[in-house]
């Protein structure tokens, strides 16, 4: 599966990998209970309670398995028939006829995944008589008239109707708020979402042919698996059957096909063609964004040393794609909203490339040409995606790249997979499927292309590539499992990967070192202490890791590589003198969290000459935690050297930001006045600058940088850094000025997006109005749920809260799904109460899954008690209004205090309080 760039940015879905909601607690559910009334919250309750009890009293094993397949599935042929009157009604006409056999044994029946289809009728092409057949709306059971035995070969054939699917065929349709969208029809199978529209064996372990033949009415075309064999005009004219046919066995899950106006472009590689289908008027763009494919297919398969496995390789730009983009079987989907026609288009084209383009060409051949058995071994399909990806961004710009891109994997992995916590990455504990790509910080993509990264380093890079060919070779076009790798590895190797894989395979956390230096001069001796400080008990043993290390001493480097096996590890070096320098990992080689203990003139001589790019980075890291004036001059210099790698330059005025005195200041301010040719390292000192949030100096100088003659990085960077800085009521007037002009056309629609970043930080009430129009339907702007969103958060101060909650609860039912979802979500930041019963009935609604989950999210934001750290705006103006409230109290209190103290003066209410006897 791709990986969706930018992770809030995509309209269709709040979150790059979908999230399930966490359960509320019992004091949550009775507090509920009595405010909305035990009719609306039983049913939910009661399921819960059911599914609890249903796991205590069965015991049954909720791991996710594969399904059986006792039928090979050998070809299949797939027709699908899409009318005018079907399209908008979200509907198709389907046939799917499949040729197979037993595997091992006779059968009398044969099982294919459909999910809330209609059935039409079955058929055994060539017999009289249709078989019998049972449905429950998930799996169609089909019985045999007769047995079949493991040498014979049976058609069988399913007709059946689509209507609505809610997952894996998706209808992209024009409609009142976005009257200009383009018309389209995608699919999404993976991981088992084919079910949804084609009868199938939809699990990974099967694999077949296909002629796919779609007929779509004028002018739309059709892509599919395979190659075009015939483009067919309908008798009338209204109508044309593309037929698109695959040798290739594929499984399910890479099955798809695209509808749409398209225009075709043609490259080639060696021999086969590279198209591209785009819509049209985007011909420029496409060319520009796809224009290095030809290239990553001659540097992907001279790196794995097998070639491209499919005829040719197609992009098509599919509109409204709930990933942002999608591999198959030799194509893949890219969202339009991602390509560009120039480097300084709308949308930064390097996170398109490595993110969409080169990840999903990598699945070509590790889910393609190989893919897992099981879904809980999806590592192996996401691990190389992510480190081809990787290699392919390092390999257009220079080796540097490489170790800086693994050790900000390396930071993501180490915050979400702990060894008290963490599941192992190859997970059956599943509770949903597609939650194998969320679970521990989606490690199956970060720490899976660690894994890679570091049997490279520990094998050579000539022998792991050459145990990949074997593994690629040994299984083509077959299905596979963590054991196939490791095996392909040891043979090329003639190594033992048991406990490597035991560890990292099924294993989990990182190891976390505590790395501390000490010289001894009269022994002319280096000692160097390692610590294993994660939790280490007997189920989380101590990692076994080699670890490289390097000295300087008189100005030439030793390393070293020792062998981590305990919890504790101490290394003594004899050298002729004190080294200058002491480095941990230089090549960023383990995974790992690291904390190194060495002299502060050590720490600025790797910050200044380390061995590698990422040595002299992790020692700026390390520098300036004390505000001194030897570090900052340190950071300085490193900052304004041109020669250095931008990455390193970007830490440095990170770190001058993070000390927040003066000096760091001006010497920031000083080397953004002395000119810096990197666009990268400007962006990093725009964002250093923005700490400073109360200096005029920094404002004005972020200010001048927030406008459309500005690279397209630099002004991003401008426009996200102003939503902090209050310098001034002037500057943040002219601060707001521009971050809402950003946010209207015909700013890049990256810096629109920053802008709206911005106003979320800004949360001020003179933008509500800006957001408000920004928000109105039939914009034809993929943006509008950007400012959906946004209203939810300033619709929370009370003088425009009641209003928004009403606009909000409208839109619920906009014609546009995406206006919905973003509305959905915008009622749970949003957090009144009164909107839970809308919501309850977006989620228990037939709207699609997206629809449900995020009402489900907005749910539980809602019902989840605020940090009191962290109240918003709103929460302060309502403060604010009954502390207002509370002080006309006190007046009102005092006035009748001292009308009843004159009373008493006067004698009335003495003369009521004496009463004879004491009585009243």
């Amino acid at each position: 599966m791709s990986i969706q760039p930018m992770g809030g940015f995509n309209t269709q879905s709040a979150r790059v990998f979908r999230k399930g909601s966490r359960p509320a607690s019992p004091a949550n559910i009775l507090c509920w209970l009595t405010l909305l009334g035990l009719g609306l919250m039983a049913p939910v309750l009661a399921a819960a309670a059911a599914g609890d009890a249903d796991a205590k009293e069965t015991g049954r094993d909720r791991a996710h398995y594969s399904a059986d397949d006792p039928v090979n599935f050998q070809h299949m042929r797939l027709q699908l028939t899409f009318t005018p009157e079907g399209l908008m009604s979200r509907s198709c006409e389907g046939r799917v006829e499949y040729t197979l056999k037993p595997r091992a044994k006779e059968i009398d029946t044969v099982r294919l995944d459909a999910v809330d289809m209609r059935i039409v009728a079955l058929e055994l092409p060539g017999q009289e008589k249709p078989p019998t057949f049972s449905y429950d709306d998930k799996i169609l059971t089909i019985q045999l008239p007769k047995p079949l035995k493991p040498d014979e070969t049976l058609r069988l054939a399913v007709k059946y109707r689509l209507e609505e699917p809610r997952k894996g065929m998706h209808f992209v349709l024009p409609n009142a708020s976005t009257p200009h969208k383009p018309l389209m029809v995608y699919t999404m199978s993976e991981p088992i979402e084919a079910r949804y529209w084609v009868p199938a064996h939809d699990w990974p372990n099967a694999r077949w042919t296909s002629d796919i033949e779609v007929t779509a009415p004028i002018p739309y075309s059709v892509v599919a698996n395979g190659t075009l064999v015939e483009k067919r005009p309908s008798s009338d004219g209204k109508s044309t059957t593309f037929h698109w046919r695959s040798e290739n066995p594929t499984d399910p899950h890479l099955l798809g096909m695209v509808l749409g106006q398209l225009v075709e472009l043609r490259d080639h590689w060696r021999d086969k063609p590279v198209l591209t289908f785009t819509q049209p008027g985007s011909e420029a763009a496409a060319r520009f964004t796809f224009r290095h494919v030809p290239e990553m297919l001659d540097f992907y398969s001279g790196l794995i040393g097998r070639d491209f496995p499919y005829p040719g390789y197609t992009h098509i730009t599919v509109v409204d794609h709930h990933h942002g983009g999608m591999e198959h079987a030799g194509f893949s989907f890219v969202s339009p909203l991602y390509i560009m026609d120039s480097d300084e288009g709308d949308w930064p084209l390097e996170s398109t490339e490595s993110w969409l383009i080169a990840h999903m060409l990598g699945h070509q051949w590790f889910g393609g040409l190989v893919n897992y058995r099981s879904v809980s071994q999806a590592w192996l399909n996401e691990s190389f995606g992510t480190y081809l990806d990787t290699l392919w961004t390092s390999h257009r710009e220079m080796p540097a790249r490489l170790e800086y891109e693994m050790w900000q994997k390396s930071r993501a992995i180490a915050g979400a997979d702990s060894s008290e916590a963490g599941k192992p990455m190859v997970n059956l504990d599943l509770a949903d499927v597609e939650e194998v790509y969320e679970f521990d910080g989606s490690k199956i993509y970060n720490k899976g292309a660690w894994v890679l990264h570091m049997l490279r380093h520990q094998l050579g890079n000539e022998i792991f590539w050459r145990g990949v060919r074997s593994y690629l070779h040994d299984h083509e076009w077959q299905s596979v499992e963590t054991t196939d790798l490791r095996q392909a590895l040891e043979k090329a190797s003639g190594g033992d990967l048991e406990q490597f894989f035991q560890q990292w395979m099924y294993g989990h956390g990182v190891p976390r070192l505590q790395v501390d230096y000490a010289w001894d001069a009269p022994q002319q001796r280096a000692t160097i202490t390692i610590r294993q400080t994660q939790k280490i008990d007997a189920a989380t043993p101590a990692f076994a890791c080699p670890l490289d290390l390097c000295f300087r001493v008189k100005g030439h480097d030793t390393n070293f590589t020792v062998a981590l096996r305990d919890a504790r590890h101490d290394f003594n070096y004899q050298f002729s003198a004190e080294p200058t320098l002491f480095c941990v990992d230089p090549h960023e080689a383990l995974l790992k969290t690291l904390v190194v203990n060495v002299p502060q003139a050590m720490l600025v001589e790797q910050a200044r000459r380390g061995p590698t790019a990422i040595s002299r980075l992790l020692a700026v890291e390390a520098i300036g935690k004390e505000p001194r004036t030897a570090d900052i001059r340190t950071l300085d210099q490193m900052l304004k050297d041109e020669s250095e790698f931008w990455a390193v330059r970007q830490s440095a005025a990170q770190r001058l930001g993070r000390m927040q005195n003066e000096e760091a200041l001006q010497a920031l301010l000083n080397v953004e006045r002395s000119g810096i040719t990197n666009q990268r390292v400007v962006t990093a000192v725009i964002g250093a600058l923005a700490t400073f949030i109360v200096s005029h100096e920094a404002h004005e100088t972020v200010l001048k940088y927030a406008n459309r003659q500005q690279p397209l990085n630099v002004e991003t960077a401008a426009i996200r850094a102003l939503g902090q800085m209050r310098a001034s009521p002037q500057l943040i007037a002219r601060g707001q000025k521009a971050v809402i002009e950003s946010a209207r056309k015909p700013s890049r629609r990256a810096v629109r997006y920053a802008a709206f970043a911005s106003l979320r930080t800004l949360e001020d009430t003179n933008t509500y109005n800006a957001v408000l129009d920004l928000a109105q339907p039939a914009r034809d702007d993929e943006l509008r749920g950007q400012a959906i969103s946004l209203l939810g958060r300033l619709g929370r101060r009370e003088g425009v809260h009641e209003q928004t909650r009403t606009i909000l609860t409208a839109w619920l039912y906009d014609p546009d799904r995406a206006a919905q979802i973003a509305a959905i979500g915008a009622l749970g930041e949003l957090g009144d109460p009164r909107s839970l019963a809308d919501l309850e009935r977006m989620r228990s609604g037939a709207r699609g899954e997206d629809v449900s989950r995020a009402a489900e999210d907005a749910i539980g934001a809602i019902k989840r008690p605020e940090d009191p750290k962290r109240a918003t705006a709103g929460v302060i103006d309502r403060l604010d209004t009954l502390e207002k409230q509370n002080q006309e109290l006190e007046k009102k209190l005092k006035a009748l205090t001292d009308h009843l103290n004159a009373t008493t003066k006067g004698g009335s209410l003495a003369k009521k309080t004496s009463a004879p006897n004491g009585k009243k």
